[in-house]
């Protein structure tokens, strides 16, 4: 007895829309047609290897209707299998309500690709809500790795502060001066200017530790960090190298430069006349030498600078102390 389901792959498309007048019931039991159509489905979309064409009847090779239905399977297989494997090249050549669906779920997998990207980029914005609870998942994971990342910076920051500037002051130290001296000198050298490198010790800084302990030199240094530091323009360096010792690094025109230098210590030397208010305990006036050297022509670097600096400096306690003197050879 023939199978209606079987022959229905046979008719020719003109007599598609055509419905026959009676149509006898399948029977319970599977026809060999029908084992052969359920065979060929099977495989089609569960085998890892599709029917070859040798394993299709030859009637049904010629239906055009099977042919079809060939073409989607093959098209589902495909799809399927790069979703599996990760591969969103290629477009979904299915149509219809499955075809639809897969598109969709393919643009989605491209933009979640993209949103990746993003957040390996240091993004942390992109939130994903088309794909249910995975996108919770996606979420909290943006939100973690945002977490993290922002505690990495500040453990970072506190790093690079803790290795680059003076704890008890916070002025850069002798590293970061050393590193902004360089930077100076780089500016210099395009711009046809030189740099002024002033070095300031404590006159009678050992009186206040011996005298009023060292709680007080603490605070007696903290506030010649901060009077030298309201007396820096933006682009000068005021920074604390060891002990009781200072260096300010400040860039100035050529033709000028003792002009510029002395206007700086002057103002240096009006916030230091100023009294300083220690609870109490009377602390006398913060009292300075200062070396000034010149770049290019007292030294090329920090170590020649810092030295030329230094013996200028000294001589200015020679002298009486509290005042500055210029590096003469």
């Amino acid at each position: 007895m023939a199978n209606p389901l079987y022959e229905a792959f046979l008719k020719h498309p003109e007599d598609a829309h055509t419905a026959p007048e009676k149509t006898e019931k399948a029977p319970d039991v599977p026809l060999p047609e029908q084992e052969v159509l359920i065979a060929l489905v099977r495989n089609y979309l569960c085998s890892p290897n599709p029917p070859k064409d040798e394993d299709i009847p030859p009637e049904l090779q010629d239906s055009d209707a099977f042919r079809e239905i060939v073409d989607i399977f093959m098209a589902l297989r495909k799809i399927l299998v790069d979703l599996a494997r990760g591969s969103l090249e290629d477009p979904v050549q299915l149509r219809g309500f499955m075809g639809g669906n897969l598109k969709a779920l393919q643009a989605n997998l491209r933009h979640l690709t993209w949103q990746a990207e993003q957040v390996a980029n240091g993004d942390f914005t992109q939130k994903v809500a088309f794909l249910g609870s995975f996108s919770k998942a996606f979420n909290r994971m943006v939100t973690c790795l945002k977490e993290n990342h922002d505690q990495l910076v500040m453990r970072e920051q506190r790093f690079w502060q803790q290795a680059n500037h003076d704890t008890l002051t916070g002025l850069p130290n002798r590293l970061l001066a050393e590193d902004r001296l360089m930077q100076h000198i780089a500016l210099a050298q395009r711009a046809d200017q030189c740099v002024a490198v002033m070095l300031i010790d404590m006159d009678e800084f050992k009186l206040v530790n011996d005298t009023f302990g060292h709680i007080a030199g603490d605070n007696y240094l903290k506030e010649v960090a901060r009077r030298l530091q309201s007396s820096m323009r933006a682009t000068d360096t005021a920074a604390r190298i060891g002990g009781d010792e200072f260096i300010v690094v400040l860039s100035c025109e050529s033709p000028h430069k003792r002009d510029t230098a002395e206007e700086i210590v002057k103002r240096i030397y009006a916030s230091f006349a100023k009294p300083l208010d220690e609870p109490g305990a009377s602390l006398p006036l913060i009292r300075a030498s200062i070396g000034i050297a010149f770049y290019p022509e007292d030294g090329y670097d920090w170590e020649t600078l810092l030295e030329s600096a230094d013996i200028a400096m000294y001589r200015a306690k020679e002298s009486g102390g509290d005042r500055y003197e210029f590096f003469e050879e």
